[in-house]
């Protein structure tokens, strides 16, 4: 997010690209790099020397005007995390033509997705429009993070739902369930004090709840690892999109494909 936000101040025109790569150095580890191009007005080769030291100001090393004006932390502290990352930032620059910053970490631990406990089903294009009725189905949706309710609540009212309900925490959401039903919960699962594994079970374990669908939403590919995922349904990947919703609701409530709390791995549904 900082090496982004500082090529959007610097680039006035053209181009910022991010370039992803890994490379494999073993069966479970490898070299994982993520840059980040803009074509800016760039920074000098002595400047590039002292600009990830702590409070120097990009907008006086690249002479632009205070708006730009930070603290003149962020790349220092996105340095140091790289480093506790057993990896570094680097920075290469040309006046005029712009510059990349990239992050290079090392022995990232990687699998292949065939050793992946949770059962793959691959996401297709909404051909139709759902059979099912937008307009009766209510939707919880669970997550300590204002942004991504807001965003997550949007894409359900453009599919056409309006019962949409929120809450920011685990907690906030047994309490929203006691008073209002709900036939779907999509829940994230880092959460403070209770996560949504935790979350989930309460759900399940509750006769009155037990019968509610829930899906975890995560950025986290390693979630079978880091929780007790047996209380989901399913689990989404973020970053969510109106398609990936659309085929969630429809296997849901039109195939009715999905686990309904058995112990076993949640479906996953891309």
């Amino acid at each position: 997010i900082n090496l982004f936000g500082n090529a959007v101040k610097f680039t006035k025109n053209g181009t910022i690209t991010l370039h992803v790569s890994f490379t494999p150095d073993s069966a479970d580890t490898g070299t994982l790099r993520c840059a980040v191009s803009d074509t800016g007005i760039g920074i000098s080769e002595e400047d590039q020397k002292k600009l990830m030291e702590p409070f120097v100001q990009l907008s006086g090393l690249r002479g632009t005007n205070a708006v730009n004006n930070g603290t003149g932390l962020g790349l220092s502290i996105s340095k140091r995390l790289a480093v506790c990352m057993n990896g570094e930032l680097t920075c290469t620059s040309k006046i005029g033509e712009g510059s990349t910053f990239a992050v290079t970490l090392n022995s990232v631990r990687c699998r292949t997705k065939t050793s992946q406990p949770v059962r793959n089903i691959k996401s297709e294009p909404e051909k139709t429009k759902p059979v099912f009725n937008t307009k009766q189905i209510r939707i919880l949706i669970v997550d300590d993070v204002l942004l991504n309710r807001h965003v997550a609540k949007a894409l359900f009212n453009k599919i056409g739902f309006d019962d949409i309900f929120t809450a920011e925490s685990g907690k906030a959401a047994l309490e929203l369930l006691d008073r209002q039903p709900i036939d779907l919960i999509l829940s994230d699962i880092w959460m403070p004090e209770m996560n949504g594994a935790e979350f989930s079970a309460k759900v399940k374990k509750d006769p009155r709840f037990a019968h509610i669908p829930i899906i975890a939403q995560t950025a986290d590919i390693e979630t079978d690892i880091n929780f007790d995922m047996s209380h989901f349904d399913a689990v989404i990947l973020k970053p969510l999109t109106k398609e990936k919703l659309s085929n969630m609701i429809k296997r849901i409530f039109e195939d009715g494909d999905q686990r309904k709390g058995d112990g076993g791995a949640p479906v996953n549904l891309g």
